[in-house]
C-alpha cells in the first residue's frame, strides 16, 4: 500500500468486519443468482411452448444474471476479502470490466424486451412480421457484442481521480440511453392498452380480443415491474457515482468504502429477477416447478393410487 500515491487519510479500504460481511454476502447471492437463473434458462429450453421470441430476449437477460452469479459475484467476493479497494490494481480492473459487462448486457437486454412488448401492443397485427427469430438473434448478438467490447472503456484512464468520470459515462450509456428508450416504450404501451380497452368496451367485441389485450398488457406490466426493481437496486450505485464526480480528490477514493455497498445492491438484483419471473409468469413458474420438484406429481399420484387400492381391498 505504500506505493499507492494517495494520502493514507484518503484510503477507501474496508474494515475487517465488513470484509468478511461483503465476502459472505457475495457468495450467498452468487449462489442464488446462478442457481435461479440457470433454472429459468433450463425451464424455457425444456418447454416447447415457452420457446417464443419474447422469451428468447428474456433468456438473454437471465444469462446475463447467471453470469453475474457465476463469475461477477465470486470476483467481487475475492476483491472484498483481499480488500482490493484501490481501483488501479489489476484484479480490481478485471472486476470492474465484468461489472460493466453485466450492467450493459442487462440494461440493453431489458431494452430489447421493452421494444418487443411495445410492438406486441402498439402493432399487434404486424407483430409477427416485425419481431421474428432472425430479428431476435441479430438483436441479441448486437447486445452481447456491445456488452463485451464497451467495458474496455475502463482502460481510458489510469488516474483513480479521473475514474468517476468514466463511471458517469457508463451510467449515461448503459443506464441513461436504454432506460430512456424503455420509458418511451412504456408510455406508449400503457397508452395503447388503455385505448384498446376503451374500444373493446365500446364496441362490445368478442371475449377473445379482450383476453388477448389483457394477456399482452399483463406481460408488459411484468416487464415493467422487473425494470422498476432493476432501477431500485442500481440507484445507490448511480448516486455514489454522482457524488464521486462532484467530490474532491480525497473523497473520490475514500468513498470506495460506500462503493462496496452500492455494487452489492446492484448485483443482488440478479438473484431477485428469477423470483419475479416465477411470481408474475404462470407458464414459467410451472416449468420451473417441474425442474425443481420433478418427482412431486408422480409421488402424489403414487400415494393417491395406493389409497385407492387400500379402499378397494377394504370394501
Amino acid at each position: 500500500m505504500n506505493a499507492i500515491p494517495i494520502d493514507p487519510k484518503c484510503y477507501g479500504e474496508l474494515m475487517p468486519d465488513f470484509q468478511v460481511l461483503f465476502t459472505v454476502l457475495h457468495v450467498i447471492f452468487g449462489l442464488l443468482a446462478s442457481t435461479g437463473n440457470f433454472v429459468v434458462i433450463l425451464a424455457i429450453y425444456r418447454t416447447p411452448s415457452l420457446r417464443t421470441v419474447s422469451n428468447y430476449f428474456l433468456v438473454s437477460v437471465a444469462f446475463a444474471d447467471f453470469f453475474v452469479g457465476f463469475v461477477v459475484h465470486p470476483m467481487l467476493a475475492v476483491r472484498c476479502y483481499e480488500n482490493y479497494w484501490y481501483s488501479e490494481l489489476p484484479f480490481a480492473k478485471a472486476a470492474d470490466i465484468l461489472v460493466l459487462q453485466s450492467f450493459t448486457a442487462t440494461s440493453f437486454g431489458l431494452c430489447a424486451i421493452s421494444l418487443d412488448r411495445y410492438f406486441a401492443i402498439t402493432s399487434a397485427i404486424r407483430y409477427n412480421e416485425l419481431i421474428t427469430i432472425r430479428v431476435c438473434i441479430i438483436g441479441t448478438v448486437i447486445i452481447w457484442t456491445i456488452s463485451i467490447f464497451y467495458p474496455f472503456i475502463r482502460f481510458v484512464t489510469t488516474d483513480p481521480f479521473e475514474l468517476p468520470m468514466i463511471w458517469l459515462l457508463v451510467c449515461i450509456v448503459s443506464v441513461g440511453i436504454p432506460f430512456s428508450i424503455i420509458a418511451y416504450c412504456y408510455f406508449h404501451i400503457f397508452k395503447a392498452a388503455r385505448n384498446q380497452n376503451i374500444k373493446i368496451a365500446a364496441q362490445n367485441q368478442v371475449r377473445k380480443d379482450a383476453t388477448n389485450v389483457a394477456k399482452q398488457y399483463k406481460a408488459a406490466r411484468t416487464v415493467a415491474i422487473v425494470i422498476g426493481v432493476v432501477l431500485l437496486f442500481w440507484f445507490p450505485g448511480v448516486v455514489i457515482t454522482l457524488i464521486q464526480v462532484m467530490a474532491d480528490d480525497c473523497m473520490k477514493t475514500k468513498i470506495m468504502k460506500v462503493w462496496f455497498w452500492g455494487i452489492l445492491c446492484a448485483m443482488i438484483n440478479s438473484s431477485v429477477n428469477p423470483w419475479l419471473y416465477a411470481a408474475r409468469m404462470k407458464n414459467i413458474r410451472k416449468a420451473m416447478k417441474k425442474i425443481v420438484m420433478p418427482n412431486r406429481r408422480s409421488s402424489l399420484a403414487t400415494i393417491s393410487h395406493s389409497f385407492s387400492v387400500k379402499e378397494q381391498k377394504t370394501t
